[in-house]
């Protein structure tokens, strides 16, 4: 971060230590987390409130600080996102963390993985997270997760540049790999609900091969939930409305924060913050010491050198 004077510099450090009284995370940890939005081009105001914003999310979806914060520095240049938008989508992922069996860690490392892509895709931010909260919550690690909907993402917005047995695999289904395309800029969850759906109406033995002929071999995130579109269609219902997710993830701060390891941790920043003031006030007598020291130490370096048998006989009698 390129501080526009050194009291500026100085500011910042003094509210990264107010932070730290607040916020279970060490004051180097929230130095770091400021480090990465700067990289991001997050300045100004905005760096105060993307630190402490990103270290409250780190504490609730129990990740580091350096974890949390190139996660959402990631997020919001990736996605275009502002600080508020990235802490709702921080909501979303909480909630659903909340609701099924898959963690907002996870569901984070999906979305900082093919956040992007999914955009071009048609799907929303939180969309992504919620079909990786299904696909978790079915079974999947998040890298698979993570494949299984690039793959999925790109098979159905393809199109023209499908290939000939993506084309067969669609006309099987009843479908055409343009339109297909077409309406995926349009309503990419429901046309994605409804190519899963012709897929699960196949006969049991039909549908392995179909998904791999269309998705290819390395989703295989997509077979749990071809079985169980009900909790694809359920976890999508729980990012539809921002009201119902709004506020999760501080309020999952607020109660991780009340914990004895938070408290300690606190208190060791408190202890961490009295130590650095001491030792900036220190800084310039020390300096002055060393430079009226090093020549002196330099001088009995030399004579130990140049006579090495007395060195040896004092060091020896002491």
């Amino acid at each position: 971060v390129d501080f526009p004077t050194p009291e500026a510099f100085e500011a910042f450090q003094n509210e990264l230590f107010r932070l730290s009284r607040e916020i279970p995370f060490a004051s180097n940890g929230l130095a770091e987390i400021a480090a990465a939005a700067g990289q991001a081009g997050i300045a100004g105001a905005d760096l105060t409130r993307f630190t402490a914003a990103a270290a409250k999310i780190g504490v609730a979806f129990d990740i580091s600080s350096e974890q949390s914060g190139t996660a959402m520095a990631n997020m919001m240049t990736a996605l275009g996102l502002s600080v508020d938008e990235a802490i709702l989508l921080a909501d979303a992922m909480n909630h659903l963390s909340n609701s099924q069996a898959s963690s907002a860690a996870d569901i984070l490392s999906v979305v900082q993985s093919v956040g992007a892509q999914a955009t071009m895709f048609g799907f929303t931010a939180e969309q992504t997270s919620a079909f990786a909260s299904a696909m978790i919550a079915a079974g999947a690690q998040s890298d698979v997760a993570a494949t299984s909907f690039r793959n999925m993402g790109g098979a159905l917005t393809r199109g023209a540049a499908a290939t000939g047995a993506q084309r067969e695999a669609f006309e099987q289904l009843g479908l055409d790999a343009e339109a297909v395309a077409r309406k995926m800029q349009e309503d990419a969850v429901g046309t994605t609900v409804d190519v899963l759906r012709r897929i699960s109406q196949l006969p049991k033995e039909q549908q392995a091969a179909l998904s791999s002929q269309l998705f290819g071999n390395e989703a295989r995130a997509l077979g749990p939930l071809l079985t169980n579109l009900g909790l694809v269609e359920e976890t999508l219902g729980m990012v539809g409305d921002r009201a119902h997710y709004a506020g999760s993830a501080f309020a999952e701060f607020e109660a991780r924060n009340n914990t004895f390891q938070a408290n300690m941790q606190r208190f060791q920043n408190v202890l961490t913050e009295l130590q650095v003031t001491i030792g900036n006030a220190l800084m310039p007598a020390i300096t002055l010491l060393a430079e009226a020291v090093t020549p002196l130490i330099l001088r009995i370096s030399e004579l130990a050198a140049a006579y090495p048998e007395v060195t040896l006989a004092v060091v020896g009698a002491t």
